[in-house]
């Protein structure tokens, strides 16, 4: 019988411990799971790398999300994803069920990618000049998305000619004008086919990015020669669905409306212009009782002392838009629908003040400037088959815009024309006052009639990808 002494019971347990430890360094296990957003929806092509791996061993998810990963317990996994936050995490010790893990958008690294000719890439990476604006930047309650994007890209010049209402787009130039005799229009592309984009509604945008220089215009060829505009609506997701309703509500006013002087003040400087010019007839001065009428108001009938603009028109607008958006789907189709109702009003208005013999509302045989669209968007993903997805995109609009039958901007020019003192807004009796070369505004918009116009429009896209990743990786 041997006896083992106590240097050869050292030797033995650590020849056992080293046993041991290489059992378990060699013992592994199979990973398997899905890398999914908040909505469900699987990420394509997400990293997953085992932590302070020296082989730096790691697969991507597939067209499911799904990934397979084989690793000694107790690993730690690293998850990472463009547009979302990594996460590390170490693997259960019982992963009886499919992992699924659940990736937390970065709002700031989605900043950091950028839409191009085809696709997005980050912006580090891009060569050429591309302007980006987020899409909560043009949230702003306004008709007109071409009034939304002035001032937020460098390099953009917008110029609004009218702020009547439905006639209030501005024109807009990249990099200045690039030629006086030919089409100076940027190249505007929604969802990847040609159409304007004034009646695009801000909460239908996922991404609006500006390609101003050659480089990044060069795959459209001379069509791209004044810049492209590139707009992304929103898809649906393999989710609940989610509703968003919005009312939005602005003012407009005038920054500022040429002053006139009152008939006295007008009256004074006349005589003294009479006294001035040699040949002028003094008869045709006022007397000093007549500017005595003037200046005290005792007869506004045959002596008036109109402020045309104050009667005439009001000092602030309203607009207002109500929205509703649905979005939502499984993991088969997926839609995204928008309706909003946008009303906009002009600036023409009744306000007889002291003038209480006349009615303080145009009457039906006047109507004050009005614009009022309905919109509607449709986008449906679908499915067909694992590599096969067919997408479906409707958009309209309908627009009844409302104006006296005189014209809104010839309203304007007699109500800055008229004098003060050249005639009442109406006599007492109801009979309309007029003079031989002159227009009573009063006249022009409440009795003239006014015109009703309606536009409108309707656009479809379909679009089939196909998936050929089955056949050649990456097709």
């Amino acid at each position: 019988m041997k006896v083992f002494t106590t240097k050869s019971c050292r030797i033995l347990l650590c020849v056992c411990c080293l046993m041991f430890g290489m059992t378990v360094y060699g013992q592994t296990i199979t990973v398997n799971g899905t890398v999914t957003d908040k909505a469900g929806q699987p990420l394509v092509g997400a990293a997953i790398t085992v932590k302070n791996d020296q082989n730096t061993r790691g697969v991507s998810t597939d067209a499911e999300g799904h990934f397979t990963l084989v690793v000694h317990p107790n690993a730690v996994l690293t998850v990472s994803y463009i547009g979302y936050k990594p996460q590390t995490l170490q693997v259960p010790k019982n992963l009886e069920k499919k992992w699924v893990i659940v990736l937390e958008e970065d709002v700031t690294a989605m900043e950091d990618v950028v839409v191009v000719g085809f696709g997005t890439q980050k912006k580090e990476s891009v060569v050429g000049a591309i302007g980006t604006i987020k899409a909560t930047e043009l949230n702003v309650p306004v008709r007109s998305l071409n009034n939304s994007i002035g001032g937020r890209v460098a390099g953009l010049i917008a110029v609004q000619r009218s702020g009547e209402p439905g006639k209030d787009d501005a024109q807009f130039w990249i990099r200045g004008i690039s030629t006086f005799t030919g089409n100076r229009d940027p190249l505007i592309l929604v969802d990847g086919i040609e159409r304007p984009m004034n009646n695009v509604d801000p909460l239908e945008i996922e991404s609006f990015s500006i390609l101003k220089d050659a480089s990044a215009t060069a795959v459209y060829g001379v069509r791209g020669a004044n810049g492209v505009v590139l707009i992304t609506t929103k898809r649906g997701f393999d989710g609940p669905a989610k509703v968003d309703v919005r009312y939005e509500q602005g003012f407009s006013y005038a920054t500022k409306r040429p002053s006139y002087l009152n008939a006295y003040e007008r009256s004074v400087l006349f005589n003294e212009a009479i006294d001035a010019n040699p040949s002028a007839s003094q008869a045709m001065k006022f007397t000093d009782d007549e500017l005595t009428a003037l200046r005290t108001g005792s007869d506004p009938e045959l002596y008036p002392n109109v402020d045309w603009q104050k009667v005439l028109m009001r000092d602030v607008t309203l607009n207002e838009k109500l929205s509703v958006n649905i979005s939502g789907g499984g993991k088969a189709v997926r839609y995204f629908t928008a309706v909003s109702v946008y009303n906009q009003e002009g600036q023409y208005d009744i306000q007889p003040g002291e003038y209480d013999w006349v009615p303080s509302k145009i009457g039906r045989f006047g109507k004050n400037v009005n614009y009022t669209r309905y919109n509607f968007r449709s986008n449906v993903d679908m499915d067909v088959t694992k590599y096969t997805v067919v997408s479906l995109g409707l958009q309209g609009n309908v627009a009844v815009n409302t104006e006296p039958y005189t014209g809104s901007s010839d309203i304007y020019m007699w109500i800055n024309n008229c004098a003060p003192n050249a005639f009442p807004v109406l006599y007492k009796d109801g009979k309309f006052p007029a003079r031989d070369g002159l227009y009573n505004p009063y006249v022009q918009l409440t009795q003239k009639g006014y015109t009703q116009t309606t536009t409108n429009e309707l656009r479809t896209n379909l679009t089939l990808q196909q998936d050929f990743s089955f056949l050649l990786k990456g097709l």
